[in-house]
C-alpha cells in the first residue's frame, strides 16, 4: 500500500531560517506576507500541515500550497504579486470618447439593431407591433428574510398569463378613480380612530384615581361622549386639570373621526350603487 509522503518545507539554511523569522516576528511588509512566512516557519520547524493549519486560521490544503510555491520559487512566493493601487483616472478625452460612442448610431460602429439579426438577402424582419397587458401579481412562496424580486415576480406573471381565464382591466379614471381615493381616505380615518381610541383607554388607565373610577365603569360609546364633554375647574390640581384636557381632546377627535368615515362610508355606498360604476 502506497501512503503519499508527508507536505514540509525544504532544507534551508542559516540565513534563510533568519530571514523567515525576521519577516514573521517584525511583520514588514503585507499580511499575506506575513501569514506565509509563519505557515513556512512552522512547517519548517516540524509542525504537521493539519497543525499549521489550525494555528495560523486557514485550511490545509492552503497550507500544501504555500509549502509547495516556497519550495519551487523561495522568498518570492511569500510576496504577492498583484499589489494595491488607485483606480485609473477618468480622464476629458476619455470622457469626450464616451459621449461620441453613446450617440453614436450602431451602424456607424457596424452593429445591428439590438434583438434583429438581417437575413440571407441582408434586411432586416419587420418589428412585430406588441401589446401590453396588465396582470396580477401572482402569489410569493415564503422566503426567508421576507426578501422579494420584481423580476422573478414578472417572469411568474407572465408564465401564469396565458393559463388566465379572465385578464384583469387597466385601471380607469373617473367614478372608479373617485371610489378608490374615498376608499383609501375612509381606511386612513378607522385607523386614525382606532389609534385614538388606545390613546384614550391609556389615558383613563393612568387618569387620578376619582376620574379613573368615574370613567371606566362606562361603554367605550360613553366614554367618549362623557371625555367629550369633561370641563376643568381652577379648584382642581395641575395634573388633574391637564389629564381633563388632553382626555377631552382625544375624545373630540376620535368623534371627528367616526363622524368623518360615517359620512365617507355613505358617499362610497352611493357610488357603489350607481349601475355605471359596477359595469366592466
Amino acid at each position: 500500500m502506497l501512503v503519499a509522503e508527508r507536505v514540509r518545507v525544504r532544507e534551508t539554511d542559516d540565513g534563510e531560517g533568519r530571514r523567515l523569522l525576521r519577516i514573521a516576528r517584525r511583520g514588514t511588509g503585507t499580511v499575506v506576507t506575513w501569514r506565509r512566512a509563519q505557515t513556512v516557519l512552522l512547517s519548517a520547524q516540524g509542525m504537521p500541515v493539519t497543525k499549521t493549519a489550525e494555528v495560523t486560521f486557514t485550511s490545509p490544503d492552503r497550507v500544501r500550497d504555500v509549502i509547495h510555491d516556497f519550495n519551487t520559487d523561495g522568498f518570492t512566493s511569500l510576496y504577492p504579486k498583484h499589489k494595491g493601487s488607485r483606480p485609473k483616472t477618468f480622464t476629458r478625452p476619455d470622457r469626450r470618447e464616451t459621449e461620441r460612442i453613446a450617440k453614436a448610431r450602431p451602424a456607424e460602429h457596424g452593429l445591428g439593431v439590438l434583438g434583429l439579426e438581417p437575413d440571407r438577402t441582408g434586411r432586416l424582419p419587420q418589428c412585430r407591433r406588441r401589446t401590453r397587458h396588465q396582470v396580477c401579481r401572482p402569489k410569493r412562496p415564503p422566503v426567508r428574510g421576507g426578501r422579494k424580486t420584481d423580476m422573478l415576480d414578472a417572469i411568474r406573471a407572465a408564465r401564469a398569463a396565458p393559463a388566465t381565464e379572465h385578464v384583469i382591466q387597466p385601471r380607469k379614471r373617473g367614478e372608479r378613480e373617485t371610489m378608490r381615493v374615498l376608499l383609501a381616505t375612509r381606511q386612513g380615518a378607522v385607523h386614525a380612530s382606532t389609534a385614538a381610541v388606545n390613546q384614550l383607554k391609556a389615558l383613563i388607565i393612568s387618569a387620578p384615581d376619582d376620574l379613573r373610577t368615574e370613567l371606566r365603569r362606562l361603554s367605550r360609546l360613553q366614554q367618549v361622549t362623557r371625555c367629550a364633554s369633561l370641563r376643568d375647574r381652577p379648584a382642581l390640581s395641575t395634573e388633574h386639570r391637564m389629564t381633563i384636557r388632553a382626555v377631552r381632546s382625544t375624545a373630540q377627535r376620535i368623534r371627528y373621526l367616526q363622524t368623518e368615515a360615517r359620512e365617507l362610508g355613505h358617499e362610497l355606498l352611493q357610488l357603489v350603487q350607481n349601475p355605471q360604476v359596477r359595469a366592466p
